[in-house]
Parts: structure tokens; sequence; C-alpha cells
């Protein structure tokens, strides 16, 4: 068979590719409508790779994108922060068995009290001894408590699947009403002029305050404890100015205060229990923080939806590191670590896109409102140790007054008779600060600076320095 001449096959080939571009309905002949079909196709296909392309693309984001969102980090390595947790005894610890007791004989009328005379210094004396008389049977349960090893107490509820927002109202109510009422009874006791049963309810509420915030638990059981300490020292304090108070009743406290004073290496266990409860709380954050009343309900289903627990937990380590490592120094090398953690959280908040639009933006507001709030407590902490440390100075300048009939020009005098060493400024680390001649006696306080003194006695927080001045007047 002869091939057709070129220049038809030439023809064809335009005529073909004419209809196919054109769309026209020219004649075309039979043969050729299978080429034809086949070339609009090949053509179609190429229209729609493009599309196919784009497509594939968007999927592929997609699924990036859900992943961000709805995939969480590896768990993190979070060993050398969980806390050490002691087994259970079979036996009741006696902190247990005294809040108990006061859960069914709960201390009631001090709000009453206080309401009525504005100030505890008002209260009659008549009124105080009433409400004393009324409470024999809580007090002579907090006496049976103090007669034991605060080594044994525990908190209830502390074990590995606890969680930071808890119902914790039963033992803080037990040890808030405890020290109102060991305040009441030593105050009594002050105004009776009995000098020695005030500074044995005195020491007893302090030793209870040490106990307290001894154990292990979270930044508000830690807390309690300060509170005792403080309310302790407070009445401390009001006994020992009492005229017939000597050598023999001031070394006595000085003898049981001493081994009481602690540094910040009780942090750590804090810091540990702290991240066991957050841990724990993220797991079940709806039902912790809405039963805590720390967010609504709403607001944390919204959390609950953009929460990657890992991630957060891991962000949350990543920033507690180097506090956990300065809590094992002192209070000055931890302070400036957490005031250094609070301004990266400051400004990882500041910028909003990055906080806001996140995949674990429920995660973010969590440590942002669990990180925030640990410098000012920390800080609180530190001054109540200063405080302290201020009481069992303040001790021993008065048998050093008592002995020599003066006040000494430096509390370098003190040592080692009085003192085995000058107490150390917990702000910065140096020996507490005296002027002899003014009577004051001070820590630099918060803000790292000697203001020469600054503050109120009573001491507020938002003084300059912490301190005091001689309790016996110049």
């Amino acid at each position: 068979m002869m091939r057709p001449p070129l220049r038809w096959t030439r023809w064809k080939l335009w005529h073909t590719s004419a209809v196919d571009y054109f769309g026209s309905t020219w004649p075309v002949p039979s043969g050729n409508r299978v080429f034809v079909e086949t070339l609009q196709q090949t053509e179609k296909a190429r229209t729609r790779r493009p599309w196919l392309v784009i497509g594939i693309i968007i999927s592929a984001l997609l699924l990036f994108i859900g992943c961000m969102i709805f995939m969480d980090d590896a768990p993190p390595d979070d060993a050398w922060l969980l806390p050490k947790i002691p087994p259970e005894s079979a036996e009741k610890n006696p902190l247990v068995v005294f809040c108990e007791t006061l859960r069914a004989h709960p201390i009631e009328g001090y709000d009453d009290l206080i309401k009525v005379a504005k100030e505890f210094k008002n209260i009659s004396t008549e009124d105080m001894r009433a409400f004393v008389e009324k409470h024999a049977l809580q007090s002579e349960a907090f006496d049976k408590l103090m007669q034991t090893d605060p080594a044994t107490w525990r908190w209830p509820g502390l074990n590995q699947d606890v969680e930071a927002f808890q119902s914790i109202r039963l033992p803080m109510a037990c040890h808030a009403v405890a020290m109102q009422f060991q305040q009441t009874k030593t105050e009594l006791l002050v105004r009776a002029g009995n000098e020695e049963g005030a500074v044995t309810e005195a020491l007893k509420t302090t030793r209870f305050g040490y106990g307290i915030s001894g154990m292990q638990g979270f930044l508000i059981h830690w807390t309690v404890g300060i509170a005792g300490q403080r309310s302790g020292e407070t009445g401390l304090r009001t006994a020992l100015i009492l005229p017939g108070v000597g050598e023999k009743t001031l070394r006595r406290a000085q003898e049981t205060l001493l081994p009481l004073l602690a540094g910040s290496g009780q942090v750590r266990q804090i810091l540990s229990w702290e991240y066991l409860g957050l841990k724990n709380s993220l797991l079940n954050l709806k039902s912790s923080y809405t039963a805590s009343g720390f967010f609504d309900d709403r607001k944390t289903t919204l959390m609950q939806f953009f929460l990657r627990k890992n991630r957060a937990l891991g962000n949350y380590l990543a920033l507690m590191r180097p506090v956990y490592e300065a809590a094992g120094k002192d209070w000055s090398a931890l302070l400036t670590v957490v005031r250094d953690q609070e301004r990266i959280v400051r400004d990882w908040r500041s910028n909003w896109f990055r906080f806001t639009i996140n995949p674990n933006f429920g995660g973010n507001i969590v440590l942002e409102s669990v990180l925030l709030g640990l410098p000012n407590i920390l800080e609180k902490a530190a001054a109540n140790f200063a405080l302290s440390r201020q009481v069992l100075t303040m001790i021993a300048l008065r048998r050093y007054e008592l002995a020599e009939g003066k006040l000494p020009e430096k509390l370098d005098a003190l040592v080692p008779k009085y003192l085995p060493a000058v107490p150390l400024d917990p702000f910065d680390n140096a020996p507490m600060r005296w002027d002899s001649a003014s009577g004051v006696l001070y820590s630099v306080g918060s803000d790292f600076k000697d203001d020469g003194g600054r503050f109120t006695d009573p001491y507020k927080s938002d003084n300059k320095d912490v301190g005091m001045r001689y309790w016996w007047k110049l």
C-alpha cells in the first residue's frame, strides 16, 4: 500500500490540532477520530496536572497543621524533678489525728472576736479567757501533737496521684485556727504576767510552724507553715519583753529556735511536689482547675482543646532546672535565678502571636499562672527567714546587754558566746546589718540594696528593707 503524500500528512495534523484548539466541527476523516480523541484526552490531562499538584500541596499542608495542632511531643525526662514519696505508715500520723479532731470539734468564734475588737490587741481579757476556756479540747489536741516528732507528720492525701488544685481546705483550716487559738492563748498569758507560760506557748507555736514548713507538700502548705513561724515568733516577742524575763528564759528560747532555722534546701522538695501536682492536673485539666475555681468551666474546656501536656511539661522543666539547681545553694542565688526566669516568662507572654496562636495555648496559660507567682512567694519566704534569723539575733543582743550592761557595736561581739555565727542575710548572703546607735537590725530585702534600714515594725511586704527595732528599747 502506498504511503500518503507528506503534504497530506501535515494537513491532517494541522487540521486535527485546529479542531482540538478551536472546537470546530470541521469534517475530519473517520480514520482520524481516534487520534483526535486521544489528543483531546492528553490535553485535558495536561490542564488537570497543575490542579492536582496544588491539591497535593494543600493536603500536605493541612496534614502538617493537623499534626501541629493535635500531636504532642514525646514525654519529657522528668525523673530529676519528681518527688521521692515516703511509704505510708500503717498507723495514722499525728497530724492527721489532730486535723480530724479539729474537724469533729472546730474552733468557733475567733472571727467574731476579732470583728468586734477590730484589732487583736483590743480584745478584752474577759472575752479572750472565755474563748480559750471554751476550746479546752482543741488545746489538749494541740498539746498532744506537739509532744510528737514533727518528722513523723504527713499531709493527708500526698501520693503519686495528687493534683495541684485538689481540696486542701481541711489541713489549711486546721492549722490556721490552731495558730489563731495559740496566739490568743499566748496573749492571755502575757496579760496575766505569766512570762514562762507565755514563752512556752509561743515556742510551741513556732515549733509547729517549722514542723509544717519542713514537711513535704506544695507551696501553699509551705506558706501555711511559714505563717505559723511568724505567729509564734510574734507571740515570743510579746512574751520576752515582759519585765520578769531574764537570762535563763532567753537562753531557753534561743536554744529552742537555733536548731529550727533552715536554709533554702527544702525548696527543692517543694518544687518537686509542685511539678507532680501540675503534671497530674494537666492530665485532668478541666476537673482540676474548674473544681479549684482557678478558671471557669468554659475557659478550661477551651484550654483543654488547645493543650499539649508533654510540650507544656517540657517547657516547665526547661524553666525550672536552673531554679532547682539554685535552690540547692542559698537564698541569694535562688532569688536571682527565679527573677531571671520571671523575665523570660514575661517576654514570652508579651509576644501575643507566639503565645496565643499556638496549639499549646492552654498549656501556656497554665504555665504563666504557675510561674509568675513563684518569685513573689519565694521573696516573701526569704523575708520571713530573714525575720526568723533576726529574732534569734535579737535574743542574743539582749543576753549580751544583760551581761555587759550595753549593746555591742558590731554583731561579731556575739560570737561565739551568744551565737555560733552572725546570721546571714538571705537576700545577699552577707552578714545581717546592725546599727547600734538606732537599735536597728535589718536585711537588704528583695531589691538587694542597702537602704539604711528603711522599714516599718512590724514588717510590711512593701518595705525597702526587712528588719526590726531593738525590742527592749534603748
